[in-house]
């Protein structure tokens, strides 16, 4: 594939797809079933600029679109009449349809969908919510995908890590404060920048046919699809068997009500105070260590009546158990608060710490038997009452998805690093990672449809019976739902155990992470955990016959990395948060950094001018928040426009979306400030 500067306008669009097509050979035409596909990247890419109208509206033009066939690229200045009028030129050249196609891969296809959506008739289209196409089929044979929904990494990223072609992110060449438009004369370098990002997405899918076996409709359509694939390849002895579990309704909505994320929290008696000395570990691999480690439900949920507690208790020894219970008189015993209030299906007489159950006079949810030895580690309460209860029988996950596992576990290890291997290090990495997302994908789940009629996205609610029979009855199916609620449900219990041996030392956890006062005092209790790590992974290894180096691969300089220990990732200087996803530290250079959820981490820094200043109330202005307000216009507008050079240009689009940097405020909800004030006797004034 030929990849360089050399462009066509669309004046030349004649010779532009006279080039490129000359270049399919009958071979680059690929059936898979009834579909024919030209088995050669394909990419698309739009430039825009958003302002505001004399009448305070917001609106956006394109002044520039990028097409790339094959190497071939087209320069367009005129979105709405001539992209169209391109791509029915070049379907009716390759006879293109419904099962004959072209894939043409846009990097980040919800945005430009928003664009384009009017100028097509959509016959098929895949979406993760509204608004979020990741998949779309135009009736003219081009079958729109999203190249970073298959990627997960920016397109920054993704240039730097192409295995065999060399093109650099021009991440430095646009300045998108300055308004442009169709007529606006562009720069040398402007144009450099618009042309490489096709050509970084076409680079990108030509060697994910090469990874795909050379065919590209065997390219997934996302990065979890990727290992779905390879797991499935993997099932054949157990799929059968788990093909088997089946779920109920009612068991299913159980199932979904237990599922919790990671554990994310700041202990409330550090908020707002600087900590000096604050060391930070970090689990390697959290979620495939349970995985490989420890048991999962492996059989089909049973109803049981739970008539007096030997029975309960007896059940969360033997099986994997979910189960409403309702508390009363619940309080925390003060290392932190580990209920979620929005995981509760009722409360009353309540004292929240940040989204956390501080205290209850009744409480009901519905857990794990996991979660209910955090709860009572956590919590005093008087009494407890059950409801619907599940039991499952426990055992290790199939072999072979373990050994699937430990091999993506070992890639990741093992590639990291090593020149020339960093399209299979990241991809491995991705897919490790998708190994627990495939296994919490969920059952009953809105459909997001396009209706071509109204120009506008439609949610379809399914039919829950309707989707459990299907699940029920899908012979194909390798994975069971309630793996995935366990997996989390590990992993947080790994987590709180050593919070809780930490008790007043412990600062801030996010999912796998702790960071603490103390370091040296609380080593010990990092030691020790990483010593039952890898007492229980020999013992998982002898049970399963699988080598313990499978569990310790080495990385390029020869270093064993044992899944599921503890990292020692440093110790800052000082620390200093202010809730779930708000902190800040500097390291022992004095250096600041920054992680807060809606802000940039680089940007975001250059608001502060020592860690002091992070503090409620503190805004990010438009400078330092590095973040976009998307605005989506739905309706037809056009107008006029004066660009950053005074030229008057014209504008007409279809839809389109007005973008805009915005600032970000570090507010104290009100609930919150009075819990710091008055159980942890805070002055939220001086916040």
């Amino acid at each position: 594939m030929k990849l360089d500067n050399q462009y066509y306008t669309f004046n030349q669009s004649e010779t532009f797809l006279t080039d490129a097509l000359s270049s399919i050979t009958q071979g680059d035409i690929i059936s898979q079933k009834d579909i024919r596909y030209v088995n050669l990247p394909c990419a698309f890419d739009i430039e825009t600029s958003s302002f505001y109208t004399d009448a305070g509206e917001k609106h956006a033009c394109c002044y520039c679109w990028q097409f790339g066939l094959n190497g071939f690229v087209i320069v367009g200045r005129n979105l709405k009449d001539d992209f169209p009028a391109l791509v029915t030129a070049l379907s009716k050249k390759l006879c293109l349809w419904n099962y004959k196609r072209l894939i043409c891969y846009v990097h980040n296809l919800s945005y430009e969908f928003q664009w384009i959506r009017k100028m097509f008739t959509w016959q098929e289209i895949m979406a993760n919510k509204i608004r979020q196409p990741f998949k779309a089929l135009a009736s003219v044979g081009i079958e729109f995908r999203c190249s970073y929904i298959l990627s997960s990494y920016n397109l920054a990223t993704v240039a730097k890590n192409l295995r065999y072609h060399k093109i650099a992110k021009f991440t430095e060449k646009m300045d998108y404060t300055k308004i442009r438009h169709a007529g606006t004369a562009l720069t040398t370098d402007e144009i450099s920048y618009a042309i490489n990002d096709v050509l970084i997405v076409m680079a990108y899918i030509s060697e994910e046919i090469e990874l795909a076996g050379g065919a590209i409709y065997d390219i997934p359509l996302t990065n979890t699809g990727r290992v779905r694939r390879y797991c499935r390849k993997h099932s054949n002895t157990y799929r059968k068997k788990v093909s088997g579990f089946t779920l109920t309704a009612e068991s299913y909505r159980a199932a979904k009500l237990a599922f919790q994320g990671g554990f994310t929290h700041a202990n409330s008696r550090y908020v707002g105070k600087t900590l000096n000395g604050v060391g930070s570990y970090d689990f390697t691999s959290s979620y495939p260590y349970v995985m490989v480690s420890e048991k999962f439900p492996m059989s089909t949920p049973q109803l049981v009546e739970i008539k007096h507690s030997a029975q309960f208790f007896s059940n969360l020894n033997l099986n994997c158990c979910i189960f409403q219970i309702t508390f009363y008189n619940l309080y925390s015993k003060g290392n932190d608060n580990f209920i979620s209030a929005s995981r509760c299906q009722y409360i009353h007489g309540a004292t929240f710490d940040n989204g956390r159950v501080y205290s209850a006079a009744e409480l009901t949810t519905t857990i794990t038997e996991i979660d209910f030895k955090i709860i009572v580690a956590s919590y005093t309460f008087d009494n407890f009452k059950i409801g619907n209860f599940y039991a499952c029988k426990k055992d290790f996950l199939p072999l072979q998805f373990v050994q699937a596992i430990l091999k993506l576990y070992t890639d990741k290890t093992t590639l990291k690093g090593v020149e020339g291997k960093e399209t299979e290090y990241l991809s491995s990495k991705g897919m490790l990672n998708s190994c627990y997302g495939m296994c919490v994908t969920d059952i009953v789940r809105d459909e997001y449809n396009y209706d071509n009629t109204d120009a506008d996205w439609v949610t379809v609610h399914p039919d829950l019976d309707e989707k459990i029979y299907d699940y029920n009855t899908d012979k194909s199916r390798f994975l069971f739902y309630l793996w995935g609620v366990y997996v989390t449900a590990y992993a947080r219990f790994n987590l709180i155990t050593n919070i809780l041996k930490l008790g007043a030392d412990y600062v801030y956890a996010d999912t796998d992470s702790i960071k603490f006062l103390h370091v040296g005092k609380n080593q010990h209790i990092f030691d020790e955990y990483n010593q039952r790590v890898i007492t229980k992974l020999k013992n998982v290894a002898s049970a399963r016959n699988i080598p313990f180096d499978a569990f310790q691969p080495k990385t390029i300089n020869g270093v064993s990395k044992l899944l599921g220990v503890f990292d020692f990732e440093g110790e800052y200087k000082q620390f200093r948060t202010l809730g779930a996803k708000r902190y800040c530290y500097t390291d022992d250079k004095g250096k600041l950094h920054l992680t807060v959820a809606g802000v940039n981490k680089k940007k975001g820094v250059g608001a502060l001018k020592s860690i002091e200043d992070f503090t409620f109330n503190l805004v990010f202005d438009v400078e330092n928040c590095g973040k976009l307000t998307h605005t989506y216009i739905d309706e037809e507008i056009s107008g006029t426009v004066v660009d950053y050079l005074g030229g008057v240009g014209r504008y007409h689009e279809l839809s389109a979306v007005h973008l805009e940097p915005t600032t970000y405020e570090m507010t104290l909800a009100s609930e919150y400030g009075l819990f710091l004030n008055e159980i942890e006797g805070l002055d939220i004034t001086s916040f």
